[in-house]
């Protein structure tokens, strides 16, 4: 697959006339994947490569007054690998998933100074996941069990130094277990088993970024119940 994309320029209000006009950016990106499934449906595998060039980023900067502001910071790269498998054991199925990249701001625009080797915001080196289903075929329906693991690199808020703040890795585990019959669903789980309060964004109020530490924690722990009805 090969693709395109841009977004218009514009203007930020709020700075001085020199500084109003931001350009389009624009991005290509190549991708190169494949997929295999066994005849007897036990066994799936994915894989892709891909490799992006962004030019022109368009990103926000945080002016003198708490304002935010936008700008044309520079050329990026993206490029990295994503995999998956699927393993089936009778009742049991195992599923895992890996995501691999690097995405970093390779050339600034004219003018602009960055630290060396900056990301590119909210883009994580490293993204996984782990699966578990039991699933129990019963009378007028089915019986299952879902476990499921993820794992979130550490990112970074801003190409701005000013307004750039970062997020640890985080990982969360959820748990739920459901009775299928006649349309009808009767669900049970819980969500972020192990009620970690890690921060999942930095940022919430610009006028406040400066002197405060911000943060937005995960959803808490949550149980829930759920009934639902089908009809075909």
């Amino acid at each position: 697959r090969v693709a395109s994309a841009y977004r218009p320029s514009g203007l930020s209000p709020f700075v001085p006339v020199a500084d109003a006009t931001f350009e389009s950016d624009a991005l290509q990106s190549r991708e190169l994947g494949g997929r295999y499934a066994s005849s007897d449906g036990r066994v799936s595998l994915g894989a892709t490569a891909y490799l992006a060039n962004w030019s022109h980023i368009q990103s926000d900067y945080l002016l003198p007054n708490g304002l935010i502001a936008t700008r044309n910071s520079g050329t990026g790269q993206i490029f990295g690998i994503e995999t998956r498998i699927k393993r089936v054991f009778g009742q049991v199925s195992l599923e895992a998933g890996l995501m691999l990249q690097h995405a970093r701001l390779e050339k600034p625009e004219p003018g602009l100074i960055f630290p060396d080797e900056i990301r590119l915001p909210i883009v994580p080196g490293i993204k996984g996941h782990l699966i578990a289903r039991y699933a129990v075929p019963v009378k007028t329906g089915s019986f299952d069990l879902v476990g499921q693991f993820n794992h979130i690199g550490r990112t970074q808020l801003s190409l701005d130094p000013a307004l750039n703040r970062h997020t640890a890795a985080r990982e969360t585990i959820d748990l739920d277990a459901r009775r299928i019959w006649n349309g009808w669903t009767v669900a049970v789980g819980a969500t972020n088993v192990l009620n970690s309060h890690r921060n999942s964004f930095s940022f919430g109020n610009q006028f406040a970024l400066t002197p405060l530490t911000q943060s937005t924690p995960l959803r808490p722990r949550t149980v829930y119940l759920s009934l639902g009805r089908s009809w075909h």
